[in-house]
């Protein structure tokens, strides 16, 4: 079976059993045929999106069991077996249960593969770019190039405008000289810079970035294909260029955000 993501197993869930929540609700043999689905997508959904914790984790776990154990006993003849609520749990039914937790879930997340991002402080902002990382890991692999080139360059964009401000707050006064000195060659940042560096685009973050060491002369040349690139989202530019987003733009936009990564890991 292909790969489920949890909003796929709630959606399914609301369908089916849409009064759940009902104190006198169960579930007797003739139901053996969604839940044995239902058990199915459950088990589709990959492991690094399942990321529930602590009791959360364990309703989780005993819905599930709880409704293996039912689908078992029909399956071996009990056909007046009646799946109730959970003891342990007010006597919450596992349907029940199980909609409510994968309702938390995202349905995007991070392979154990992908980088670390260690040197990001900020654990949401962390987790943020590592479920873009995996998104973008997925979308080449199911050939949404438009989606992983657009996605590659956010992810750049938010990669240098972290480093940039860890740069600036240390070196605020050398920030400043450096953005001066640039502004004296024609056409490198494009005019001045806003004071807020939230406010900058992907070329001045990347100019600045390079001429203040953050980032390597090949980062930055690879960080512009992928500005240039990302551009193509703009149906007039793309038009003029005669040009579409493709493998080869998609893996452009990869490449950069993994030089990037590399230059920013201490």
């Amino acid at each position: 079976m292909s790969i489920v993501v949890p909003s796929q197993v709630v959606e399914y869930l609301k369908t089916r059993y849409p009064k759940a929540d009902s104190p006198n609700f169960y579930l007797d043999i003739d139901h053996a045929p969604i839940i044995a689905h239902l058990l199915s997508l459950v088990e589709s959904i990959p492991a690094h999106l399942l990321t529930l914790q602590g009791v959360a984790a364990a309703e989780f776990g005993e819905a599930v069991s709880a409704l293996q154990i039912a689908l078992g006993r029909w399956n071996a003849g009990e056909n007046n077996y009646v799946s109730k609520g959970i003891p342990g749990s007010r006597q919450t039914h596992p349907v029940v249960l199980l909609r409510k937790h994968l309702s938390s879930l995202h349905d995007e997340g991070a392979e154990p593969t992908t980088n670390a991002l260690s040197f990001i402080l900020d654990i949401v902002f962390r987790d943020s770019l590592r479920r873009d990382l995996g998104s973008i890991d997925r979308c080449i692999q199911n050939g949404e190039w438009k989606a992983a080139t657009v996605l590659g360059g956010s992810v750049v964009e938010a990669l240098l405008l972290y480093g940039l401000r860890e740069y600036e707050k240390r070196n605020n006064s050398a920030l400043q000289t450096t953005i001066q000195s640039l502004q004296q060659v024609p056409g490198t940042l494009q005019g001045t810079p806003p004071s807020n560096l939230d406010q900058w685009q992907l070329h001045q973050l990347t100019e600045v970035s390079e001429a203040v060491s953050l980032i390597q002369k090949e980062t930055a040349a690879q960080c512009r294909i992928a500005k240039t690139f990302r551009n193509l989202i703009h149906p007039g530019r793309a038009a003029r260029l005669a040009q579409q987003c493709d493998r080869g733009t998609a893996l452009s936009a990869l490449a950069a955000v993994e030089h990037v990564m590399r230059d920013l890991t201490p």
